[in-house]
């Protein structure tokens, strides 16, 4: 009898504590990407038809996702990606002064987030939210490199205590000018600081103490210093301006031309990564049955994309 009523009460706990997860970390109904594809004519209709069936559904997360997928479309808008112009020059004049003073040249891209690898990463984020007991809103948060800039210093093959150095100084000093000249919020950056063994150890630069300066020690990534388990190495960092007719949350990357080539095309790279975390080769699409203005599909299924949908341009050139 005693034990009848322990496992009784056992029972009813687990469904609590299930019931309590489920609200922190409710299911998402994601539409069918191939269905949005085939009844949109162009990357605005697939925004569009996208978010309007999570609003559809009916259900809280879904909704959720819905909203922050319009906040992030309204970074997309001609006014916002003005804003943005403004700030990119800006960080162009603080790498200028970087690469005069150590007489080496530095790199400055913008990127924008393709829409399929955007909606995998909130997939992701929420999948990981169901694992980790978080809260939805919490993990849509995380959902903040749509919008990027990357700085490469171009030291080399291969790094040594100069290279890295120079690598910590130009994200002090982009941070430096967007913090105190831009009054940007710098936000705080959660990460996993791994010292385990990683692939490619021969050839990384592991500086003894991170140089990221006291300011912003809790705003940087710093995978410089704790690389992450397959060799990639970078400093990450994300901004949000403050002006009242155009905000975009920003990611800031800066890394060496030697982190670089690992990260593309060396043991880090890109798509690897994205493999291993997503727990799938991508999105399974047949891009041939879809009919998006801008899009180029071969006989290999290779899609060449200039609006947004795969291997998004310089979201400023959308402007010319």
């Amino acid at each position: 009898m005693e034990e009848n009523r322990a496992s009784v009460a056992k029972s009813k706990f687990d469904n609590r504590v299930s019931q309590e997860v489920e609200n922190l970390c409710p299911v998402v109904d994601f539409p069918d990407m191939q269905h949005i594809l085939e009844k949109s004519c162009t990357i605005d209709d697939v925004w569009r038809n996208y978010i309007g069936e999570l609003r559809n559904s009916q259900n809280f997360a879904s909704i959720a996702c819905a909203n922050k997928l319009g906040e992030i479309n309204l970074m997309r808008t001609s006014r916002n990606i003005v804003f943005l112009d403004s700030e990119f020059k800006g960080i162009k004049g603080v790498c200028r002064n970087i690469s005069k003073k150590y007489g080496i040249p530095l790199t400055i891209s913008r990127r924008q987030k393709d829409f399929i690898g955007l909606i995998e990463k909130m997939q992701l984020l929420v999948n990981e939210g169901h694992e980790k007991n978080r809260n939805l809103t919490d993990s849509l948060e995380m959902l903040n490199d749509f919008l990027g800039i990357r700085v490469i210093v171009n030291t080399g093959a291969k790094d040594n205590e100069e290279s890295v150095k120079i690598c910590y100084e130009v994200m002090n000093e982009i941070l430096k000018y967007l913090f105190i000249k831009k009054s940007h919020i710098i936000y705080k950056m959660l990460y996993s600081k791994t010292e385990k063994k990683f692939k490619d150890s021969d050839n990384i630069f592991i500086p003894e103490f991170s140089e990221v300066i006291e300011m912003f020690k809790e705003n940087v990534k710093d995978y410089v210093k704790h690389p992450k388990p397959n060799g990639y190495q970078s400093l990450h960092s994300v901004t949000r301006n403050q002006s009242l007719t155009g905000r975009q949350v920003v990611e800031i990357q800066v890394r060496t031309m030697a982190m670089h080539l690992r990260a593309e095309y060396g043991s880090a790279d890109h798509d690897s990564h994205k493999q291993n975390r997503y727990g799938t080769e991508g999105t399974n699409l047949d891009f041939s049955r879809i009919n998006i203005s801008g899009v180029i599909v071969d006989g290999n299924q290779i899609i060449a994309d200039a609006v947004g949908l795969r291997k998004s341009i310089d979201p400023l050139n959308l402007l010319m």
